[in-house]
């Protein structure tokens, strides 16, 4: 059975939202960085709310 890669971005981005929260970072745009990243594409590093940079 061959994964979905959209709901895999999905689950990767609540995951990964969820994991940001802990370390302070932006939920939405860590989670988005997360599942492309996962997907293979995305930049390198993630930015935070207040312009760090995570990753």
């Amino acid at each position: 059975m061959r994964e979905d890669p959209i709901a895999g971005f999905a689950v990767v981005s609540v995951v990964g939202g969820r994991v940001a929260a802990l370390f302070g970072v932006d939920d939405i745009f860590f989670g988005r960085w997360l599942g492309a990243r996962a997907l293979g594409h995305g930049p390198i590093v993630a930015p935070g709310k207040d312009g760090r940079m995570a990753g």
